[in-house]
């Protein structure tokens, strides 16, 4: 279930981040400490990785919610784990067999749960983007 859920979600991050390599390697002050001798790992080191670092978190913290909701998604329909795993999406399949009976709570729970985790998430998300842009801190 990892793997799906991994596999599906991380061409779009490397997509941004592979955008964001490309535009701080051309940088002139990456180009000026290569002119002025230092190594490829120095200048990875001390000027790439300090401006992809919150690309990296803040890509990782928004696509949490998403891979939570494919992996619900997932689940609900029966694929990945087997029924007997605790898992919001086996929760909510095993409560769509109890919503005709009058039990509705069975289903609204795990799924209040659900939107919450991922809302907390998302919150999280653009959190860490405000601070880690700084035209956005400063605002």
């Amino acid at each position: 279930m990892i793997l799906a859920v991994a596999v599906s979600h991380w061409p779009r991050l490397a997509r941004i981040l592979r955008a964001e390599l490309k535009q701080v390697q051309a940088a002139p002050f990456v180009e000026t400490s290569l002119a002025l001798g230092r190594s490829r790992l120095h200048v990875a080191r001390h000027h790439i990785l300090p401006h992809l670092a919150p690309q990296i978190l803040v890509g990782g913290l928004l696509m949490f919610p998403h891979a939570i909701l494919h992996e619900a998604g997932l689940t609900f329909l029966g694929f990945g784990l087997e029924p007997s795993r605790p898992a919001i999406g086996v929760m909510l399949s095993e409560a769509m067999r109890h919503l005709s009976a009058g039990r509705w709570w069975l289903g609204l729970f795990p799924g209040a749960m659900l939107m919450a985790m991922v809302l907390a998430f998302e919150m999280l998300g653009s959190a860490a983007r405000r601070l880690a842009s700084p035209r956005e801190a400063q605002c």
